[in-house]
């Protein structure tokens, strides 16, 4: 009977990861787009963690004056 509930609770509870993925897609499908790319690109090393971190806080960036990307982003 343990191992029945124990089953039970683990597919409810990943339907509902699943279910509540899903409504975040399709609510902020761009936020999803973005955060997705930015995640492959790291681990391509194309862009750094410390990129990351400051076009995620581009703010706290700003008033401390942190360099925002890499001279390569810049487009002239």
């Amino acid at each position: 009977m343990r191992y029945r509930v124990d089953s039970l609770n683990q597919c409810v509870t990943d339907e509902v990861l699943r279910q509540s993925v899903r409504g975040f897609y399709e609510v902020d499908r761009i936020v999803f787009a973005l955060l997705l790319a930015l995640n492959v690109d790291l681990h391509a090393a194309n862009i750094t963690r410390h990129e990351l971190d400051t076009f995620v806080k581009c703010k706290s960036a700003a008033l401390t004056g942190t360099k925002w990307l890499s001279a390569k982003y810049v487009v002239k």
